[in-house]
C-alpha cells in the first residue's frame, strides 16, 4: 500500500509527452528553414533546436541533471544526421525522444530515491502519532479541531524561532533552534546565498528506527528532500516530487497560474489528507504521520475576486481566481480599508478550510497523541507589513500549539512554549529516546524558560528573544535594538529599549552565544535571499 500511495519521481507521462512534442516541432521547423540558410548554418540547427526546447523546461534543481544528460544525445545525433547528408528533419526530431528519455532517466538517477526502508525491528508497542502542521496560520486564527485538541491536552502561548517555514519547521523536526541546525539563510560564497540545509537527527529518523511506520504529506514545495525534510520517512509525498513540472506549453509567464514565483503546486488539502488517510489506515501498526497544509499562505485560492468586491478592483481583469501574491509583495494592491478586511476574510476562510480537513484525521485516529501547530504566523497589517519573514512581530512568531492523547492531562503550559519543545515532548510520550536537542517537555516547561527568534527572510536581518514579558529584537548588526513589554502592550507599539537600559543588558548576551552556534554568519541582503528563494530573477 506505501508503494502506491508513495510519492512518484520523474516528470509523469503527460509531461514527458509535451517536452518530446515540443522538442520534436522545433527541430522540424529549424531543419526545414536550414534549408533556406547558408549551408555552414545547418550543422548548428539540432543543438540550437535543443536549447530553445531546454527554454520551455522549469523543473527544479534536479532539472540540471536532465539538461546534461538531454544535449549530449540531441546534438550529437542531430550532427550525426548532418554528417550523413540527411536532410530529413524528422530524423532531428526523433532526437528528441531519446534525449528527452535520458535525461528523464538521468534526473531519477541522480535525484534523492525514496526513504530507505526501515530495519526490520519489533513493532512498537506505542501509540500512532499524528505531527499536523499549517503553513502560516497566526495563533488568533487556529479554527475548532484545534480547539477540541486543545481542550483535552495540553496548550498555551507560544512561539516558532524563525518567522519562514524552512527554519521553523526544522526546528520542529529536531529540536534544535535555527543557529544550531542550519537551515537559514547562510552568508554569500563565491558571491551567491546559500539557504542551508540540515542532517540533525529528526524526529521521523527516531520513531523509524523504534520500529513506528513513517509518512509525511507536505504540500510546501519549499519543503525539500534536498534540504533534509524527507529522512526518516518511508513514504514521502510532497510537491518536492509528486507534482509535475511546470512548463511554458502550459504556463506562458514561466511562473505558475498564481502569479507566484514559487507556485504552490499541490494545493488541495482534501486530497492530500485523503492520501494520509489512506495510507494510515492501511496497517495497523503505530505510525508516526506528518501532514502539513499551505492553507492560509498566498496565494489565498479561494479568495472572491469577483468585479465588484475590493479585492476583484484592486487585482483587475484576469486575476479572477488568485490573489497575486507578487502584487501584495511589491505593494501594488491599494490598501483600503475594505481591502484590508477581505485580505484579513480571504486568510481567515483559508485557515478554516485547512482546519476542516485536518480534523478528518483527527476523527480516524482517536488513540492517537495529536500535535497541531503551525510553521508561523502572519503579519495582515500590523507594524505595516503583510505576509511574514519581514519581522519578528508577535503576529508572525506567536502560534498556536496543542498535544493531546496517551499520557497527556487536559492543563496549560507552565512556560512559554516552542517548536522546539515538540521533538523532545513526543520522543518521551512514546518512549523514544532522542539525542541533543535544545527543546524542553512541554508537560513542565519552566516558567522563567528564554525564548530565541532568529533568521527574518527579507530586510535587514533580526533576532531577538523572550523572556517573561519582555521581548527585545535587535538587528544583526546591533544598530537598531527594540524591547517591548508584552504584558502591558501586546500590540508592541512601545519601544521601551531606552527607558530599559539595564533589562537590554541582560538579554543580548543571549543573541550573542546563540548567534556563534551557527559557525557562519547569516545575512539580510534583501535582493539576494530573494533570489536564493527562487522569488526574483
Amino acid at each position: 500500500m506505501e508503494a502506491a500511495v508513495g510519492a512518484t519521481r520523474g516528470a509523469p507521462l503527460p509531461g514527458a509527452v509535451g517536452i518530446v512534442l515540443a522538442w520534436a516541432a522545433l527541430g522540424v521547423l529549424l531543419h526545414l528553414a536550414g534549408r533556406r540558410w547558408p549551408a555552414a548554418a545547418s550543422p548548428w540547427a539540432p543543438p540550437l533546436a535543443y536549447l530553445l526546447g531546454a527554454a520551455l523546461i522549469v523543473v527544479d534543481v534536479r532539472g540540471l541533471a536532465l539538461l546534461l544528460a538531454s544535449t549530449g544525445a540531441f546534438t550529437m545525433l542531430g550532427l550525426l544526421t548532418r554528417a550523413l547528408g540527411a536532410r530529413l528533419p524528422w530524423l532531428a526530431a526523433l532526437a528528441a525522444v531519446p534525449a528527452t528519455l535520458g535525461g528523464l532517466a538521468a534526473r531519477d538517477a541522480l535525484s534523492p530515491g525514496p526513504a530507505a526502508p526501515a530495519p526490520l525491528v519489533a513493532a512498537p508497542s506505542g501509540p500512532t502519532v499524528l505531527l499536523l502542521t499549517v503553513d502560516t496560520l497566526r495563533a488568533d486564527a487556529a479554527g475548532p479541531t484545534f480547539a477540541a485538541v486543545a481542550a483535552r491536552g495540553l496548550s498555551g502561548p507560544a512561539w516558532t524561532p524563525a518567522p519562514w517555514t524552512l527554519p521553523a519547521l526544522a526546528s520542529l523536526h529536531t529540536g534544535l533552534t535555527p543557529y544550531a541546525h542550519g537551515a537559514v539563510i547562510r552568508a554569500p560564497v563565491a558571491g551567491k546565498t546559500r539557504i542551508g540545509g540540515f542532517d540533525a537527527p529528526t524526529l521521523a529518523e527516531a520513531f523509524r528506527a523504534a520500529g513506528w511506520r513513517t509518512a509525511a504529506f507536505v504540500e510546501n514545495p519549499q519543503v525539500t528532500r534536498a534540504r533534509g525534510f524527507a529522512r526518516g520517512f518511508d513514504v514521502w509525498d510532497s510537491p518536492d516530487d509528486r507534482d509535475p513540472p511546470r512548463s511554458l506549453l502550459l504556463d506562458p509567464l514561466g511562473v505558475g497560474i498564481d502569479g507566484d514565483p514559487l507556485v504552490h503546486r499541490g494545493r488541495d488539502p482534501e486530497a492530500r489528507v485523503d492520501r494520509a488517510l489512506s495510507w494510515l489506515g492501511a496497517d495497523d501498526r503505530p505510525a508516526f504521520l506528518w501532514v502539513h497544509l499551505l492553507g492560509p499562505h498566498l496565494p489565498y485560492h479561494h479568495a472572491d475576486t469577483s468585479p465588484g468586491t475590493a479585492l476583484g478592483d484592486a487585482l483587475g481583469a484576469g486575476n479572477a481566481t488568485r490573489l497575486n501574491l507578487d502584487l501584495l509583495r511589491r505593494g501594488s494592491l491599494r490598501l483600503s480599508p475594505a481591502l484590508r478586511t477581505e485580505l484579513r476574510s480571504a486568510y481567515l476562510h483559508e485557515a478554516a478550510l485547512a482546519d476542516a480537513a485536518l480534523a478528518r484525521l483527527v476523527s480516524a485516529a482517536p488513540g492517537a497523541i495529536v500535535v497541531y501547530t503551525a510553521d508561523h504566523g502572519e503579519a495582515l497589517g500590523e507594524h505595516g507589513a503583510w505576509e511574514h519573514g519581514h519581522t519578528l512581530g508577535e503576529e508572525v512568531v506567536r502560534i498556536p500549539l496543542a498535544i493531546a492523547g496517551p499520557g497527556v492531562s487536559p492543563s496549560r503550559f507552565s512556560g512559554p512554549a516552542s517548536l522546539l519543545d515538540v521533538a523532545p515532548t513526543l520522543l518521551r510520550l512514546a518512549g523514544v529516546p532522542l539525542s541533543e536537542h535544545d527543546g524542553v517537555d512541554l508537560a513542565a516547561v519552566p516558567a522563567d524558560r528564554d525564548v530565541l527568534l532568529a533568521d527574518t527572510l527579507y530586510a535587514e536581518e533580526r533576532e531577538g528573544v523572550v523572556r517573561g514579558s519582555w521581548k527585545l529584537v535587535r538587528t544583526l548588526a546591533g544598530d537598531e535594538v527594540t524591547l517591548y513589554d508584552l504584558a502591558t502592550d501586546p500590540a508592541e507599539t512601545t519601544d521601551l529599549a531606552a527607558a530599559n537600559p539595564d533589562i537590554v543588558n541582560q538579554l543580548t548576551p543571549l543573541l550573542d552565544a546563540e548567534r556563534a552556534r551557527l559557525g557562519d554568519t547569516p545575512v539580510g541582503v534583501v535582493g539576494e535571499k530573494l533570489r536564493a528563494l527562487g522569488y526574483t530573477e
